[in-house]
């Protein structure tokens, strides 16, 4: 990751590719699997989460055209997660203990 990149938040990535930065958008996505990388493994512990996790990256790479809303997309990549999991049986609701519902960084303080 470049030094300037390194400081800039995924909201101002998604600006900077939404305006033809290919570099930014490799980071943001970048970003976003390491993020989907490390939920998953806190809510399935082992290999099990992998493939929902891929899953989540795979439909993240092929829908991200689709957001048009900077603010939108957190929420919405964290929504293709949390679908692929609970598809899995992984689910928020599903009664496994969570440590991914905490504010933080990525999602700028809020759970």
């Amino acid at each position: 990751m470049s030094d300037s990149l390194s400081s800039t938040t995924v909201i101002q990535l998604f600006r900077k590719w939404r305006s033809g930065d290919e570099s930014s958008g490799q980071e943001m996505a970048q970003r976003f699997s390491d993020w989907y990388y490390a939920i998953s493994t806190i809510r399935v512990p082992g290999t099990i989460g992998r493939p929902p996790m891929e899953a989540a990256c795979q439909n993240f790479a092929q829908g991200i055209v689709t957001v048009t809303r900077p603010r939108a997309l957190v929420d919405w990549a964290h929504d293709l997660l949390e679908r692929e999991l609970g598809s899995a049986g992984y689910g928020l609701d599903a009664g496994t203990p969570t440590g991914s519902d905490n504010p933080n960084a990525m999602t700028r303080n809020r759970s």
